[in-house]
């Protein structure tokens, strides 16, 4: 979403993190203010279950997962591997019109770049055919945090007040 209107406070925290050196993907159809000051914008169509489908097919194909985390920390990871395998970048690339290098190449950032989050907007309530991706998504991400030592960098304070003020915010869980 377009944070410097939608949630201005977000906005400046968010111009914060990147000017301490963070790394911004954005993803959203529009070209907004936050797309703007990314690192990359991934301007997709609906189908942002392909995307974070991919996005899981690169990072398990190129062992780019923290094992430890995986081993002792989930349930399901092999059914999850083979779930995978079939959403090769190319396919989501066929749904989302998003370049197969681009789903690579954000997905590497992705999992490598320590710590990450993510944050959804409002957008995706709102996108036809997503609606129950993003439910999914929040489901799993928004559980990652509680009682698990993951370094979210510095958003602790954003996350504790954002269930008011910002709306739903997840810490990913690959590590």
């Amino acid at each position: 979403s377009n944070h410097r209107e939608s949630h201005p406070t977000t906005w400046q925290k968010i111009k914060a993190l990147k000017e301490a050196g963070s790394i911004l993907i954005s993803i959203d159809p529009r070209f907004t203010d936050t797309a703007r000051l990314a690192d990359y914008h991934i301007q997709l169509r609906p189908g942002l279950g392909a995307l974070f489908m991919a996005w899981m097919h690169v990072i398990i194909n190129e062992d780019l997962y923290d094992h430890q985390f995986v081993d002792n920390w989930t349930v399901g990871f092999e059914e999850l591997r083979a779930a995978v395998q079939e959403w090769t970048p190319e396919k989501a690339a066929e749904i989302c019109w998003v370049r197969p290098e681009l789903i690579r190449e954000t997905a590497r950032v992705f999992a490598t770049v320590r710590p990450g989050f993510i944050m959804r907007g409002t957008f995706q309530k709102a996108a036809a055919g997503d609606v129950a991706d993003c439910a999914d998504v929040d489901s799993v991400l928004e559980q990652a945090p509680d009682g698990l030592d993951i370094d979210v960098g510095g958003l602790e304070q954003l996350l504790t007040q954002g269930a008011a003020q910002l709306g739903h915010m997840g810490v990913q869980g690959f590590g």
